[in-house]
C-alpha cells in the first residue's frame, strides 16, 4: 500500500470545492489500495490574481514545502503539488530536504506526453501569465523540441467561471476546450495537456481523455492524475531499492544538521 500526500496550493477555507473535484477524481483514478491525503497551507493566496506573479509564487512556495516536510515526518510515501506551475511553487527546493518522491504534475505530464507522440501542446484558461511560466518550464525540461510553437493555447473561461460554473457543471468547458486543441493539432499536437490542475480535473469530471479532431483521437492528459500514477510507480521502485531522487547534482542533500541550524535561523521550527 501507498500513502500518498497532495499539498493544495490554496488555503482550505476558500478552496473547499476544488479539494473535493480533485479528490473525486483521484479515488477514480487510484489504485485500490492506495490512500490519498490532501494538505492545504495555512497561509496563502485567497485570489487566482496573488499568484499570477512571481512575488505570490515565491510566498505560496514556502507553505508548500512546509506541508512536504510535514507529509514526510507522518510517514507519507510520496507528495504530489495539486498545481503545474512546478518550479515556482517549491518543488525543487522541496526535493532536496526531503528523502521521498516528490512529484511535479506539469513535468510528468510532459515527459509521459513524450511516450504518447512527438509533440505537445498545452491548453490553458484565460490567463496570459501562463505563457512564459509555462515556456519555462518547458525550457527547464529540456522539452523545447517536444513542445509545438506557441505551446500554450488560451479558453476564454476566467478562473472565476472555471472553479464556480464548470465545475458543477463540467461539459461548459467542451465546445471551447475543443477549439483550443484542434488549434493545437493544427500546429502539430500530438497530445495535450490540460494546464492548470484545475482544469485537468474539470476534464475528468466531463469525461475528456481524447478529443476527436478530423475523425482521430486526441489524447488529453490531466496533469494530476499523471502525477498520481507517477507517484505509485514511484513508490514501487523506491520499495525495491531505488532512490527517490539523485543527490549528485541540483538536488544535493544540506545535511541534517545543517538543515536544523538553517530552519532555526529564519525561525522555522526544526
Amino acid at each position: 500500500m501507498s500513502r500518498i500526500c497532495f499539498i493544495n496550493i490554496q488555503k482550505e477555507q476558500i478552496s473547499n470545492r476544488f479539494i473535493s473535484a480533485s479528490r473525486e477524481v483521484l479515488e477514480q483514478a487510484k489504485r485500490t489500495e492506495t490512500e490519498i491525503a490532501i494538505k492545504s497551507p495555512i497561509r496563502g493566496p485567497e485570489t487566482h490574481s496573488q499568484m499570477a506573479n512571481l512575488y505570490g509564487l515565491f510566498l505560496i512556495s514556502g507553505e508548500i514545502i512546509e506541508r512536504v516536510l510535514e507529509a514526510e515526518k507522518e510517514e507519507f510515501d510520496a507528495v504530489v503539488v495539486n498545481g503545474t506551475l512546478d518550479t515556482y511553487l517549491g518543488i525543487p527546493q522541496a526535493r532536496c530536504v526531503v528523502n521521498i518522491p516528490v512529484i511535479s504534475p506539469s513535468e510528468a505530464a510532459m515527459l509521459f506526453s513524450c511516450l504518447l507522440g512527438r509533440k505537445f501542446g498545452l491548453v490553458a484558461l484565460g490567463a496570459p501569465y501562463l505563457r512564459p511560466f509555462m515556456g519555462s518550464i518547458i525550457s527547464n525540461l529540456g522539452l523545447e523540441n517536444r513542445a509545438i510553437t506557441n505551446a500554450v493555447r488560451f479558453m476564454s473561461i476566467s478562473h472565476q467561471d472555471l472553479m464556480t460554473k464548470a465545475i458543477d457543471k463540467p461539459t461548459l468547458i467542451v465546445p471551447e476546450f475543443t477549439e483550443a486543441v484542434a488549434d493545437a493539432v493544427a500546429d502539430g499536437a500530438e497530445t495535450i495537456i490540460a494546464v492548470g490542475t484545475n482544469l485537468g480535473v474539470i476534464c475528468s469530471l466531463a469525461g475528456i481523455s481524447s478529443i476527436d479532431v478530423d475523425g482521430v483521437p486526441v489524447p488529453v492528459l490531466n496533469p494530476l492524475v499523471i502525477a498520481l500514477k507517477t507517484a505509485e510507480m514511484m513508490c514501487d521502485l523506491t520499495a525495491m531499492g531505488l532512490p527517490p531522487i539523485s543527490r549528485t547534482g541540483l538536488y544535493g542533500d544540506i545535511g541534517a544538521a545543517d538543515l536544523v541550524k538553517l530552519r532555526r535561523h529564519f525561525g522555522l521550527n526544526a
